[in-house]
């Protein structure tokens, strides 16, 4: 028996390409080999996934049901994945109901397998040339109390990476795999789904496990990867694995038994978050405003390591405030990373502005509106260039600042996507030490400085924020783990300022909608999750407050 298990990156509504692509690999695998006996796909590899709005869209649910019968009719050898089953109203044509179903695709055929299900898993059975299999869509362990006298159980995965994170990084589903192997007394062949759709992330970690509850290769994170399994009639077995994927980005992680440093991980999963959304849309090119600060350093060293060097273009744009220091940091990470880089200063167009303001303003523009001028003017800055060039303007906030509203709306909040916008900044800075450790492309001054965006003399994020250790500690609390006022001062912040960081977070609802959208990487999303109303009376303040 020899079983192929293909780790393939599928774009969502690309039917036919994404068939093309499965179908090629498949042939690939034949003419290096013996012919397979089965290959696996990832779950919903056909259409992409998650279907979202499209599950509503007749035409696409009629595209993706052609595709599936290519599929079938074109495929060498058996196919079992999972997929989005239509029963179609045989008069009008329209969609009538769509279930997820494992399927195996052959001669022509696709089989529909049925068996037994439950809302959080399905698993059915099936046979191929004497080998008894159980699939099982969704996570294997919701199957564990099932009857698995089977030979092989295959887990169609298509957990996200901010769900998985946990379990990757600790080793912790591996064990528990191995485990369930030996319990059983049968083969697990663990097929995720690999790449990025949007704000989810899907990490891969595809892998075989032998019955003795041996992990039989090394395991691929965000990359695209073939798993081989040979098994002869006397039980011995070979395995191998084989990174399918040419593009050299930086970000192929590999994961063994006992884990991996989750900082590693992170960095592949933001990776793949950026490249698949420029990649998936078309888009080569990104620009980013440079300030010298850790936010913008570390998306052009994440960019760099996503699509290459050549193709991140960094913008500084100095204002009577920048500091020599933050521009020289700024060509100094261009430098190490190899990218290019504009220098354009703000204070021509800026004391335009402030002219051209003066009068209705009843005298000189300052304070708030002299700060977001600035950020305002900057985007026009790298929006023009994103207009000339057909560049990708990549956003530098994170989370920690969506969070609050510390941001320029039509300024800072600009940019079709957000690499670190679902990372706290104090965990930025972790990030950029391990990614020194690799290499050391960041310069020390930029995670040595104090944060600070430069809008006025002497200016420090402090001045206006509690520090970011405080201010991670309470949004980390309230937004992840759903914590009171109350209970957050029971950890040891102060009530004062827990009371006006949960303001700032009820207040900047409006904000954060025009945020744009990033990877997921870990706990809650801000666009997703906390999809709170923007207009509410409701706060949450500490009874203990006077």
């Amino acid at each position: 028996m020899r079983i192929i298990t293909a780790q393939l990156n599928a774009k969502l509504g690309a039917m036919d390409d994404n068939v093309s692509k499965a179908l090629e690999v498949i042939e690939c695998a034949q003419r290096s080999a013996d012919q397979p006996d089965l290959a696996v796909l990832p779950p919903f590899f056909v259409s992409g996934y998650p279907l979202g709005g499209l599950l509503f869209s007749d035409s696409f649910l009629t595209s993706l049901a052609l595709a599936h019968e290519r599929l079938a009719s074109e495929t060498p050898v058996p196919i079992v994945t999972s997929a989005f089953m239509t029963e179609f109203d045989a008069e009008t044509g329209d969609a009538l109901i769509v279930e997820e179903k494992v399927c195996l695709f052959h001669d022509g055929v696709i089989d529909v397998l049925e068996g037994s299900s439950d809302q959080f898993y399905e698993l059915v059975a099936f046979e191929i040339d004497g080998m008894s299999f159980a699939a099982v869509l969704g996570e294997i362990e919701d199957a564990v109390g099932e009857e698995l006298d089977v030979d092989c159980v295959i887990n169609l995965c298509d957990t996200t990476y901010d769900i998985d994170r946990a379990a990757l990084v600790d080793g912790e589903m591996i064990a528990d795999d191995r485990a369930f192997a030996r319990e059983n007394g049968a083969w697990l062949i663990r097929c995720g789904c690999v790449g990025a759709q949007d704000c989810a992330i899907f990490p891969g970690a595809s892998y075989v496990i032998s019955p003795a509850g041996e992990l039989t290769t090394e395991v691929l994170l965000f990359d695209e990867a073939l798993l081989t399994l040979s098994i002869d009639d006397e039980g011995a077995w070979e395995a191998s694995l084989e990174e399918i994927d040419d593009r050299d980005c930086g970000f192929s992680t590999y994961l063994d038994a006992e884990g991996i440093d989750d900082e590693a991980a992170d960095w592949g999963a933001i990776c793949l978050g950026t490249r698949d959304y420029l990649v998936k849309n078309g888009m080569t090119d990104v620009v980013i405003g440079l300030s010298g600060g850790m936010d913008s350093t570390l998306v052009a060293v994440i960019a760099a390591d996503a699509i290459g060097a050549e193709h991140v273009h960094g913008v500084l744009m100095p204002s009577m405030y920048s500091s020599q220091s933050s521009i020289d940091d700024s060509l100094d990470l261009a430098q190490r990373i190899g990218i290019e880089t504009f220098t354009i200063p703000i204070t021509g167009p800026f004391e335009a502005f402030e002219a051209a303001l003066a009068e209705s303003f009843g005298g000189a523009v300052e304070g708030l509106p002299r700060e977001n001028l600035q950020a305002r003017i900057r985007t026009v800055y790298i929006m023009a260039l994103s207009n000339r060039y057909g560049w990708t303007m990549l956003n530098t906030g994170n989370k920690s600042e969506a969070a609050v509203g510390y941001s320029t709306l039509y300024g800072d909040t600009c940019g079709a996507y957000a690499p670190v916008g679902n990372i706290y900044k104090t965990r930025l800075y972790e990030l950029a030490e391990w990614r020194n450790e690799q290499s050391e492309v960041i310069p020390r001054n930029v995670i040595e400085k104090a944060p600070s965006a430069e809008l006025h003399p002497d200016q420090r994020d402090d001045d206006t924020l509690p520090p970011y250790e405080i201010l991670d500690g309470i949004c980390n609390l309230y937004l992840e783990f759903g914590c009171s006022a109350d209970e957050i001062v029971e950890e040891g912040f102060d009530s004062a300022v827990v009371d006006r960081v949960l303001n700032l977070i009820a207040n900047n609802e409006y904000k954060r909608a025009n945020e744009p959208i990033g990877p997921w990487v870990d706990g809650v999303s801000l666009s997703d999750d906390r999809a709170w109303p923007i207009t509410c009376a409701y706060r949450d303040r500490s009874s203990k407050m006077e």
